[in-house]
């Protein structure tokens, strides 16, 4: 595997199937980071990894679910020590790679798009023939009591909208299966921001 940001270009790829985009996987950072990379090289050779946190570069604290949701749009690993980690952590982990396995083959086959760029939020949707994966993310500076997204996919015969109710301002994954069609989308957010001190 070819390393980190400024140290590969498209030649490597003959030689490696994977890249490592940067040494900074903060899931933050990672946002810019990946879309940027995305625009000249498939996402299917970036290598993103959940870390430990806070995390070691820039000492943010970020939640098991937002590094996962952010790390799930090229190939997926982890860096962290799982010695170290609660029952808890260990569990929800277990469940990002059994879910990162479901849907392997659809983020290595399916047509990756930036939906939108805005500050402080990111849009991004894998579409393949079985799945629409959405990642929305919504980098907020400052504390809110309730956060409310919605999402209105609209298909061919039909039109559907649903409403998230985010109170606790942790980051959750919704899976919603629209008929008649088999398509999941799988609905990614991400909330506050907290450092290390």
């Amino acid at each position: 595997m070819a390393s980190g940001g400024g140290r590969f270009d498209l030649g490597i790829l003959y030689y490696s199937r994977q890249i490592w985009v940067s040494d900074n996987t903060d899931a933050i950072a990672g946002l810019d980071i990946q879309e940027n990379t995305a625009l000249a090289y498939p996402i299917t050779c970036l290598s993103n990894h959940v870390s430990q946190v806070p995390n070691g570069q820039i000492q943010r604290n970020t939640p098991l679910e937002t590094r996962f949701n952010v790390a799930i749009f090229g190939i997926l690993g982890y860096e962290l020590d799982l010695l170290s980690l609660d029952e808890h952590s260990k569990n929800i982990i277990k469940q990002q790679i059994t879910l990162y396995k479901n849907l392997r083959h659809d983020i290595m086959t399916g047509r990756f798009y930036q939906v939108l760029k805005r500050p402080n939020k990111h849009i991004w949707a894998l579409q393949s023939s079985q799945i629409i994966l959405v990642g929305y993310f919504s980098i907020l500076t400052e504390l809110i009591k309730k956060l409310l997204l919605w999402l209105v996919i609209f298909n061919k015969n039909f039109s559907s909208s649903e409403n998230i109710d985010i109170t606790n301002l942790s980051l959750s994954i919704t899976q919603k299966r629209w008929e008649p069609r088999p398509i999941f989308c799988y609905i990614l957010t991400i909330s506050a921001l907290s450092y290390s001190t």
